[in-house]
């Protein structure tokens, strides 16, 4: 883990149930998490940018934005080593195990 990211910390959604992002459609990103060129808008189907917008909420994202943006079905089929950095990949499996059931 960075210093940055050790000094800034993270959040994590209470509860799975919670997650509630869209499966289908468009995921709206907040301003706050679309940098550079990125659009405000990834479409579900566009599975690489999907997964960064995940790696970012899962880094970035106040507990809020998680539960807006993350889908729970779609977050578990990303579930793979490198989704995150390892210390938050460890935070969220160790909170929801059903994330490393699948595997």
């Amino acid at each position: 883990m960075t210093r940055w990211r050790a000094s800034v910390g993270f959040a994590v959604v209470d509860d799975f149930a919670r997650l509630s992002g869209p499966a289908e459609n468009v995921v709206k990103v907040p301003a706050g998490l679309v940098w550079g060129d990125s659009r405000a808008e990834v479409a579900v189907t566009d599975r690489r940018r999907l997964r960064e917008l995940y790696r970012v909420v899962l880094a970035d994202g106040t507990a809020d934005q998680q539960a807006a943006i993350l889908n729970p079905d779609l977050l578990c089929s990303f579930w793979q080593p490198g989704l995150a950095e390892a210390p938050i990949m460890d935070v969220w499996e160790s909170r929801f195990p059903q994330l490393v059931e699948g595997r």
